[in-house]
């Protein structure tokens, strides 16, 4: 129910505000939120919305109770994964870039040790963590929970421990990413158990998610368990609100879940698949910066969590990830010696959910297109179905309207940047000087390296992507996008 309760003053020069809280019962498998924010008009929308989630899946594998401190830990994630959905980032009536992007987030949740939580170290650390990911202002007020506990709390403990092999723990989304580093674990560690922890917010991602994971196991038989970890927000009752497209604070909420994971597992670490180029994930205009891209697997993004919840856990804890020194295209490359090369064309990758029976990618966005040049460049061509894609680029006969081609061209042009820098006398300078975001990678080499970058920086990410555009050089886009390609390499 939307209530509209008092007027506001227009505050045409700030960010808008937006606020989440809990009832003091805290939050439970099943429940609701009370969401409040500014509209276009100066009044204060307050929204009642209800939850779903199910973290009873961590009892059922790890054959333990969550104790209060990751309980904590869940809720404050899911906490911050709904108000940066259910706030939108732009107003009707603001144009201004500055007032279209940032916000001011405030988080009320009631948890089970606020003494841990209201260290300045802890929530500002955690402040601070999440104003880097989302470029937005978060503030966190914590009060007790009064409510009894949930039923992953109450689960009865079990002595004997659930694995035959020491257990890994990492991502998994159902990307490609995730699917080919998962794979490619298993085949440099035979005597790991790898945990795979799935957030799903939907039915149909969870599907995807668990036939990835069944490839995976009848490879590689008991060393796999997928661990389910559904989450998502039900329907208001009445009225509606413009929900937030980019949700960057998405990121967080599911690395928490792979850290609940792991610390019930006793092996104090996160692995992560991204591939380098999209974890470093570089503007493609100078328009773009900060959290425009999405920083979720940025390695300093990752180093800076790492200190924060090893503050909070109270001992180290680290986040790794294996794909910052390949490729797309060069981590693909494990399915194809794993004999998984199939399941490439069941993973998901497109930036927006396509409501085209069939054709769950649009074709044409910028995670599609490094999707399809990876699979051809690896040599997994064979396994992807064009006819997913709701446009396809290698078609010369494809018809796609002019609005759909902006990703490519950004594409392109990127290209050619990169390559007149990597063309240079000192290719890592000349980066720098295009992608200031990189200096502070050569200035905390040691924090790329312990999330897993190799060696220097200014030696392996001209590497990287020098790699990255001899790929593209591979890939065949259709002649009848010569005009686009042009312009690429002309910028």
């Amino acid at each position: 129910m939307i209530i509209v309760t008092r007027s506001l003053p227009r505050r045409s020069n700030k960010a808008p505000r937006y606020r989440l809280c809990y009832p003091d019962t805290g939050v439970n498998q099943i429940g609701h939120c009370v969401w409040e924010g500014e509209s276009e008009a100066g009044r204060t929308v307050v929204l009642e919305r209800g939850y779903e989630v199910d973290d009873l899946a961590f009892a059922r594998v790890f054959l333990t109770p969550i104790p209060p401190e990751l309980a904590d830990l869940i809720d404050v994630a899911l906490a911050v994964y709904t108000l940066d959905r259910l706030s939108p980032r732009k107003r009707p009536g603001y144009q201004q870039a500055e007032e279209a992007w940032q916000r001011s987030l405030e988080v009320c949740v009631p948890i089970r040790d606020p003494r841990r939580w209201e260290r300045s170290n802890v929530r500002s650390g955690l402040e601070q963590l999440l104003n880097n990911l989302t470029d937005d202002q978060w503030t966190f007020q914590f009060s007790e929970r009064q409510g009894p506990r949930r039923a992953s709390e109450l689960h009865q403990a079990l002595l004997s421990f659930p694995f035959d092999h020491s257990p890994s723990v990492c991502l998994f989304s159902g990307g490609l990413d995730s699917l080919a580093g998962s794979v490619g674990y298993l085949l440099r560690n035979p005597d790991r158990h790898l945990i795979c922890v799935a957030g799903s917010t939907s039915e149909w991602i969870s599907s995807v998610q668990a036939g990835l994971a069944t490839g995976v196991m009848i490879r590689f038989h008991d060393r796999v368990t997928l661990l389910r970890v559904p989450f998502h927000l039900t329907s208001p009752g009445q009225g509606t609100w413009q929900e937030e497209s980019s949700q960057r604070a998405r990121g967080f909420t599911h690395l928490i879940l792979g850290v609940v994971a792991a610390e019930l597992a006793a092996v104090k670490a996160l692995i992560v698949h991204e591939n380098g180029v999209g974890a470093l994930n570089l503007p493609y205009t100078g328009a773009q910066f900060g959290a425009h891209m999405s920083r979720a697997m940025h390695p300093l993004v990752l180093a800076e969590a790492t200190k924060w919840l090893s503050t909070y856990l109270g001992h180290p804890f680290r986040i790794f990830s294996t794909g910052l020194s390949l490729t797309k295209a060069q981590a693909c490359g494990d399915l194809l010696e794993a004999d998984l090369a199939n399941l490439a064309a069941q993973s998901l990758s497109c930036d927006g959910f396509q409501r085209v029976a069939g054709q769950h990618h649009c074709g044409t966005c910028t995670s599609c297109l490094l999707r399809r040049q990876s699979i051809y460049v690896s040599g997994l061509s064979r396994f992807d179905n064009p006819k997913q894609y709701r446009f396809d680029v290698t078609d010369p006969e494809a018809l796609i309207p002019e609005h759909r081609l902006v990703g490519l061209r950004l594409m392109l042009d990127q290209l050619s940047v990169l390559d007149r820098c990597l063309a240079t006398v000192d290719p890592w300078r000349a980066l720098v000087n295009v992608f200031p975001e990189l200096h502070e990678l050569e200035a905390r080499g040691e924090e790329w390296r312990y999330v897993g970058g190799s060696g220097l920086p200014s030696n392996s990410i001209p590497a990287l992507y020098r790699a990255y555009v001899d790929e593209w050089e591979q890939f065949p886009i259709s002649p009848s996008l010569s005009h686009i390609v042009r312009m690429g390499r002309a910028a």
